[in-house]
């Protein structure tokens, strides 16, 4: 099954992850890095992990995560839809330049 792995220092960072349960990933969340590479370094197939995230980025208005969406075609309304809040089409360079230290 495809793994995402989600670092974030917030412990309810998991009511964030809806939309990612819907997609049936499985899910692994870590509130620090050391426990997160302990955790890569163990296991034998990496070529199932799909995505790592880590944010210790905090937004002005609230404390949810700041979601960034890097994708060759996925549809940026339904992104948009299920809680992304950009959107980069194969280009995270830009995405880098233009949100350096999150909003």
């Amino acid at each position: 099954m495809p793994c995402i792995i989600w670092v974030d220092s917030d412990p309810n960072v998991v009511l964030s992850a809806k939309f990612l349960h819907q997609q049936n990933y499985d899910l692994k969340f870590f509130n620090e890095t050391l426990d997160c590479l302990n955790y890569v370094q163990s296991i034998d197939n990496h070529s199932d992990i799909r995505c790592i995230i880590t944010s210790m980025m905090k937004r002005k208005s609230s404390y949810s995560p700041f979601l960034v969406m890097i994708t060759m075609s996925a549809d940026e309304q339904e992104c948009k839809d299920i809680g992304f809040d950009i959107i980069f089409y194969n280009d995270h360079y830009l995405m880098q330049k233009l949100y350096p230290m999150g909003c």
